[in-house]
This record gives C-alpha cells, sequence and structure tokens, in this order.
C-alpha cells in the first residue's frame, strides 16, 4: 500500500520525497491497522493500488513536522525557480554618515521614549486601582532601567506594546493639528502596533507611521528625518533596479508604475535573533534596502545578510556600517542568527501602491 501526501492547498510531495513517503507508508500501516488514524481517509478516496490520504497538517500531528519541512522546500525551490531572471543585489558602501545614523537612532529613540510615555500614561489613567502592581512590575523605584533581554524586561516590553495598541485607537492621543500634515495628507491611525517584539531577540519598528513622540506630537520617519531618507530612496531608485526586474518579468514600460513607500522599519537583533524563514521574499514589493546601522562584527558572531540565486547560491553579504544592500523584493533573503552582539539595521521597501502610513500590510 503507497500513501501520497496531498496538502489542502494541493501541493504534492516532491518526486525527490522518497524516503518521506517511505516514512509515511510505515506511519500509515501502523496506524490503521492499530486503528488510531483519525479520518485519515474517506472511503470513497480508496482507488485500486494506490491510497490517497489529504494529511490536514493542523490534525494529524505525527506526520506534521516531516510534510511542513517538505512544503516549506517546495515554497523554497518555487521562489528560487521564479528568480531566476532577476539582476543580482547591489551593495552601497558608505550609504549612510555617522551623522546620519546618529539621526535615525535619535529619532528611534524617541519613538521609544514616546511610546513607553504614552502608554505609561494610558496605563495610569486607566487603572489606577492597579498602581502598586505596576510600580512593582517597573522595578524597584529607584530610576534605574530594567536589564534588557532578562524575562522581567521582556514581560515589561509585551505589557507596553499591549498598551501601545489601545492607546492607538484612543482619541485622547490624538496630535495636535497645528504640528501636522494638512488634512489630506493625514494618516488614518488603525490602530496596528508600531513597535512589535517578534521575539525575544529580535524586535521591530514600523518608522513609516506617525508615532508619538517625548513632546506629545507624532511624527513619521519622513518627516523627522526627510534628508535621510531622500537619500536613501534616491539610492534605491538610481541602482535601476526596479526597470531590471520590471524587462525580467516581460513588463511593458507603458505597464511600469512609479514607486512609493511601502515600509521604513528598524530592526534590532541580539543573541538567538535572525530571520531564518525559509523561501522568504517580502511579497507584494518591488525594491528593497536594507542598511546595516550597528558596527560591523566577526563573521563568527553570525547576523550577516544574505540572499539566495536561482540555482540555490547563498551569498553572505559583508557590510559595515552605513553600508546597505539593494535588491529586488522576490528575491529570497535572510539574517543569519546574531550569535554575539547587536545587529541594528534599517530596511525600506518600495511598491506601486500608494504610499502607506499604517502598517506594512495596508
Amino acid at each position: 500500500m503507497r500513501v501520497c501526501a496531498r496538502f489542502t492547498d494541493g501541493t504534492e510531495l516532491s518526486s525527490r520525497s522518497a524516503d518521506l513517503c517511505a516514512a509515511a507508508d510505515l506511519i500509515f500501516a501502523v496506524t490503521w491497522s492499530s486503528g488510531i488514524w483519525p479520518d485519515a481517509m474517506p472511503e470513497e478516496a480508496v482507488t485500486s493500488d494506490e491510497t490517497w490520504a489529504n494529511f490536514e497538517l493542523n490534525r494529524h500531528w505525527l506526520c506534521k513536522p516531516a510534510f511542513e519541512a517538505e512544503r516549506m522546500n517546495q515554497r523554497l525551490q518555487k521562489r528560487l525557480r521564479k528568480s531566476r531572471r532577476l539582476p543580482p543585489p547591489i551593495v552601497l558602501r558608505d550609504l549612510l554618515s555617522e551623522e546620519d545614523i546618529a539621526e535615525v537612532f535619535h529619532f528611534v529613540d524617541a519613538v521609544r521614549e514616546g511610546e513607553a510615555t504614552t502608554a505609561s500614561s494610558q496605563h495610569e489613567t486607566g487603572e489606577e486601582d492597579k498602581e502598586e502592581d505596576a510600580e512593582s512590575t517597573t522595578g524597584d523605584g529607584d530610576g534605574d532601567g530594567l536589564q534588557p533581554g532578562s524575562e522581567v524586561w521582556l514581560t515589561e516590553q509585551m505589557r507596553l506594546t499591549a498598551l501601545l495598541n489601545a492607546v492607538q485607537d484612543d482619541d485622547s492621543c490624538d496630535y495636535d493639528p497645528d504640528n501636522d500634515l494638512p488634512e489630506d495628507e493625514a494618516d488614518v491611525d488603525d490602530g496596528a502596533p508600531t513597535w512589535v517584539q517578534c521575539s525575544t531577540s529580535h524586535e521591530k519598528i514600523f518608522l513609516h507611521r506617525r508615532n508619538p513622540m517625548r513632546d506629545g506630537v507624532r511624527r513619521a520617519f519622513r518627516q523627522a528625518c526627510p534628508r535621510v531618507l531622500q537619500k536613501l530612496i534616491g539610492a534605491m531608485h538610481d541602482t535601476g533596479l526596479a526597470d531590471a526586474a520590471w524587462r525580467a518579468a516581460d513588463s511593458p514600460h507603458s505597464e511600469r508604475p512609479p514607486l512609493h513607500t511601502r515600509c521604513v522599519e528598524f530592526h534590532s537583533y541580539t543573541a538567538g535573533g535572525g530571520l531564518l524563514d525559509p523561501g522568504h521574499i517580502d511579497v507584494g514589493s518591488t525594491i528593497t534596502l536594507s542598511v546595516l546601522l550597528s558596527d560591523a562584527t566577526p563573521a563568527a558572531h553570525g547576523g550577516r545578510f544574505s540572499t539566495s540565486a536561482s540555482d540555490g547560491t547563498v551569498t553572505l553579504h559583508e557590510c559595515g556600517r552605513g553600508d546597505a544592500v539593494v535588491f529586488c523584493s522576490e528575491m529570497v533573503h535572510n539574517v543569519q542568527t546574531v550569535l554575539a552582539g547587536v545587529r541594528n539595521s534599517l530596511v525600506i521597501e518600495l511598491w506601486t501602491d500608494a504610499e502607506n502610513r499604517r502598517d506594512r500590510h495596508h
């Protein structure tokens, strides 16, 4: 008896998965004979010599890891084949000066402080009856900050993130119109978080959104750092990668719309953090830039930015502080696990939709 796995989205196991199929045959035979395989094979699905089982990954836990790994591999191979006509990435040395980098960090710090201040204010106003608990959460009251990376620190960050989400829907946190853009350029606050704790060792901040500053005014990266943003976007256009990507897709020149900012993100990785999703691409974007804001570290410390060619060849890009990698967004890319130190970077994505001023999906 032969078991051929077909996923709920119609994807089938590749011909290179003989060992996996053999293992599935054995598992099926044992579980079927013992009567512990729930709803694995509808009666109408049985054919003469071949049995088809629709493995629903969220139900059949016994085979889930192996089949999920195969599914991810198929996705990777599909995206690599799709990228075979894309131009290679371009490394821009010393794109940002020390002054530029200091300006970026100044804005990021202001966003952090603004979030913490706004969230704390909301917490004190809405939950006065829990004031003692809040004080015990934020430390011993001597004014010292929590140790970054500690469990207490992470708990506090999660609390502030949840509070921030609530704050951004609160009318009392509206910005001052006198310090804002005209109404026709105003952002619509959809309540999506500005700050995201992706894991205990990776955080992300959406800088293209208007974020509450320490002075109570909401500002976006385009308002706080217009010179830096213009330099980065100008460099992305100057590479010509967008035109190359459209030529690779056989897109007529008349059907090449102008590009706008989809997102500006600040990423910070500490030991254990990385972007290791097989087949990761920036779906929906056209070109992406990743500029390193931290000092270059030894190769042994990990954290290298990588891109994958259509033949599967992985290139680790050796970048210094202020260096940037620009690439077509549909090219597979990752960040190696950081083994020591901190990796800070700024990521910008351009797409053909209107300028985005919410989270990256709008």
